[in-house]
């Protein structure tokens, strides 16, 4: 069901990841996506990246899933992000296989916690989470992007 991606499959993820920003109406930059993504498909130093496969359909990518490595004190080492999680169908049990997976391989990794960003309007996305044994939290998350060049 799923299937490390690697360097050679940077331009069908580039895809995947506009039907994300499409579909969640985020702003999506070529560049910036191109840029977070090589890294991650060259080793496992950062994260990881996943192609779900359809299980309906043999071959045919249904998604895809990143997850990032960070650290932190409070939780004792390191932590996972679910950056990305995008299937193209919805409503049915694939998303739960697929999440079950990506935890799988986020242990496996060393994670000791996993973490996940939702937008606060997205009841649907935190209650798939919540079911999933995640924890609304009270943190709110600020960001600032700074410039890809250096």
């Amino acid at each position: 069901m799923l299937h490390r991606a690697g360097p050679d499959d940077l331009d069908g993820l580039v895809a995947l990841a506009q039907a994300f920003c499409h579909l969640r109406q985020h702003r999506f930059d070529l560049d910036r996506v191109r840029a977070g993504l090589r890294p991650l498909l060259a080793d496992d130093t950062l994260g990881q990246v996943w192609f779900v496969e359809d299980p309906e359909h043999p071959g045919e990518r249904a998604g895809y899933a990143v997850l990032t490595w960070g650290w932190s004190v409070a939780s004792g080492g390191r932590e996972c992000s679910v950056d990305e999680l995008h299937l193209r169908a919805r409503g049915n049990e694939l998303a739960t296989r697929v999440l079950a997976a990506l935890l799988d391989e986020a242990q496996d990794a060393g994670a000791v916690k996993v973490l996940i960003e939702t937008e606060a309007h997205d009841r649907r996305v935190r209650e798939f989470f919540g079911a999933a044994d995640f924890d609304l939290t009270d943190s709110v998350f600020m960001s600032l992007l700074l410039s890809v060049e250096r």
